[in-house]
């Protein structure tokens, strides 16, 4: 979330199944983007792609290096300690 980029954008597309030719072939599958609201009239065949709105960060995409370095060195500096230090130790003595 520390990226500091915008969210990516959503969109809502109708897949209209091809139809079929006297042939026997398919025409291929049209699709087409019905916007934030819509109304259509599907058919047997046809699908709804719903592509959600992705979520952006906050902060500079440069301070990001950063944060993510001090978290990794956090990370590293963790022992364990308390009760569950102390359980630990006590079933490794066994």
């Amino acid at each position: 979330m520390h990226g500091g980029l915008p969210g990516a954008a959503g969109s809502n597309l109708w897949v209209k199944k091809g139809a079929r030719l006297e042939d026997g072939s398919e025409m291929p599958d049209k699709t087409v983007n019905i916007g934030g609201k819509a109304t259509v009239k599907m058919a047997a065949g046809d699908r709804l792609l719903l592509k959600t709105p992705g979520g952006g960060g906050w902060g500079a995409p440069s301070e990001r290096v950063a944060a993510e370095a001090g978290k990794q060195a956090f990370v590293n500096s963790w022992a364990p300690r308390g009760s569950f230090a102390d359980h630990a130790a006590k079933q490794e003595g066994q």
